[in-house]
């Protein structure tokens, strides 16, 4: 099951840009609140066009052969949200 996320990126310098990616919700390791970003955020040193209260989220994902960090847009419990919303089934009848 993929969840579709706003990966935050980051170019040579402090030039950062935002992505829309599809995360597989069964290689999320673990999630945390991503307080580092939210002050780069509030400081003015992260310009993405985002409200100065947006939270982020550090995920820690695991490949087949590696682990990698990415920060997403939104808080662990926007994020926890998404992920359940999308693996519950809903039958549809006549």
């Amino acid at each position: 099951m993929f969840v579709k996320l706003f990966k935050i990126n980051k170019r040579k310098g402090d030039d950062y840009y935002l992505s829309e990616i599809l995360v597989n919700a069964s290689q999320i390791i673990y999630m945390s609140e991503d307080s580092s970003m939210a002050s780069l955020m509030k400081e003015g040193k992260v310009n993405l066009g985002l409200h100065d209260a947006t939270s982020f989220t550090r995920l820690r994902m695991k490949g087949n052969t590696s682990v990698e960090e990415i920060t997403v847009v939104g808080d662990p419990t926007l994020i926890e949200h998404k992920i359940f919303n999308k693996s519950k089934k809903q039958l549809l009848r006549d």
